[in-house]
């Protein structure tokens, strides 16, 4: 058999993690894609069915997240510290968008006691409010990932993570008919996140599954998730798709595939390039971006420019709001960086 073929089984799992940056940035440009305010002709639909499918740029998030945080684990598995670094890493930018928001609908509407609940994620677990909802949803799979790590001193982490999978399959059944419905945007994309753990630590062992790694498996992981968007998107009445979370389903399926295919994309590049670095610069500051994105795009339905028929035209409009996002996101992430906890308190945490 010729050496290209051999080698066609080993697409880079461990690229994933060499890559993450650069992956995180391609997730955060396909999701400001997706919140883009602009409408394409009928026969630019290819392009339009790129843009509504930005959605698997959050899935991708949960997967490098769970891997991400595999690593950080095993190089410091102390708890305090674990959750001390999620915390200076997101809060002060989490709550500078949050404060800003508030800025802007006090200036737009009277604001209610409730509307504090934002600093918490609280209007989001409790209320359905899903702006910035990713940040409360990460920090509960933090919280997830910690009891999977303990719970991994009484059995192996396979039993742990399926035990935890057959958890949220019946939170996935069990949401529709309730008042926390709205949390199906989070159920529905936690077992991505639990398979991140288990690529993460399959790395750490320095082991991966030959499966993970076949192109004809993933290939078909992608072609069913895409005609599975597609199935829903052409039959499925659009509440119903929205109520039982049937537009997750098919991200959460082609997350993986479009992480492998995009790392091997990635290796095939003989230098770096301007676009291996914009997309690591991207992702080094995808938080920043995810919030500023979110509220620059917010205010658009408030500027003038917005008497222009929604359409494709819009498309230069929201051009200007994804460079304006980038250049504050850029901005602002050294400065954030720079914000720590005080070593009085980082100290106690480091006893504790």
């Amino acid at each position: 058999m010729p050496d290209h073929i051999t080698k066609l089984p080993e697409i880079p799992v461990k690229a994933i993690s060499e890559l993450r940056s650069e992956l995180m940035g391609l997730a955060i440009m396909w999701i400001m894609l997706y919140h883009m305010g602009f409408k394409l002709p009928l026969f630019l639909a290819p392009v339009t069915a790129v843009k509504m499918l930005g959605l698997t740029g959050v899935d991708i998030f949960f997967l490098l997240s769970g891997l991400g945080i595999s690593f950080s684990w095993h190089a410091d598995p102390n708890t305090a510290r674990f959750l001390q670094k999620r915390l200076v890493r997101i809060a002060p930018v989490f709550w500078t968008l949050v404060l800003f928001s508030l800025i802007r609908d006090s200036m737009l509407t009277s604001l209610a006691l409730q509307d504090m609940t934002r600093f918490i994620g609280l209007d989001f677990l409790l209320l359905g409010q899903l702006d910035r909802w990713f940040v409360p949803a990460i920090l509960l799979c933090y919280g997830l990932f910690v009891i999977v790590q303990k719970a991994r001193t009484c059995s192996s982490l396979k039993q742990v993570l399926l035990l935890c999978l057959a958890g949220v399959l019946m939170l996935d059944l069990l949401l529709p008919d309730s008042e926390l419905d709205h949390l199906l945007i989070l159920t529905v994309r936690l077992p991505v996140f639990l398979l991140g753990i288990l690529i993460g630590q399959h790395l750490i062992e320095g082991r991966a599954a030959m499966l993970w790694q076949s192109w004809k498996l993933n290939g078909a992981l992608l072609l069913g998730g895409l005609a599975l968007w597609a199935t829903v998107a052409l039959v499925v009445p659009n509440p119903v798709a929205w109520r039982y979370g049937l537009w997750w389903y098919p991200t959460a399926l082609m997350a993986y595939p479009v992480c492998l295919f995009a790392a091997q994309w990635l290796t095939t590049m003989r230098t770096e390039g301007a676009l291996r670095t914009c997309l690591r610069v991207f992702g080094q500051y995808s938080l920043e971006l995810y919030l500023v994105h979110e509220f620059i795009y917010s205010l658009a339905p408030h500027l003038g420019i917005n008497s222009v028929a929604i359409n494709v035209w819009r498309l230069p409009e929201y051009l200007i709001y994804f460079l304006l996002s980038a250049v504050l996101a850029v901005w602002m992430g050294p400065r954030f960086a720079r914000l720590k906890l005080s070593s009085k308190a980082e100290s106690a945490l480091t006893r504790s």
